[in-house]
C-alpha cells in the first residue's frame, strides 16, 4: 500500500465494484435498525466520558432528537416507455 486515508476523510477517487458494495451494506438499512443501530454505538462508546468531550462542556444524549417536519409530496416520475410517454406518481410503502 502506498498510502493510507485517514477515516472521516474525503476520497474522490472511484470505488471499486467491493467498495461499493460494503458501503452500500453500511449504509442501507430500514430506518428502525438505523436508528438502533445509532443508539447502539452511542451507549457502547459513553461519549460523554471522553475527556475532550467534557472539556468542550459538549452532553452527548442516549436518545435521539425528536425535530418538527412535514413530508412533501414526492414528484411526479415521467418516463418513456413503450406506448409512449407514461407518468408515475410515487407513494410511500409503510415498512
Amino acid at each position: 500500500m502506498l498510502c493510507q486515508i485517514e477515516s472521516g476523510q474525503r476520497y474522490s477517487k472511484r470505488l471499486n465494484e467491493e467498495q461499493v458494495t460494503n458501503l452500500l451494506r453500511a449504509t442501507c438499512q430500514r430506518p428502525h435498525q438505523r436508528e438502533q443501530d445509532i443508539k447502539n454505538i452511542v451507549k457502547q462508546h459513553r461519549f460523554n466520558s471522553y475527556k475532550v468531550v467534557k472539556e468542550f462542556g459538549i452532553n452527548v444524549r442516549e436518545d435521539l432528537a425528536l425535530v418538527d417536519a412535514r413530508v412533501l409530496t414526492p414528484p411526479t416520475l415521467k418516463y418513456h416507455g413503450t406506448g409512449g410517454e407514461s407518468k408515475l406518481d410515487p407513494r410511500m410503502e409503510n415498512d
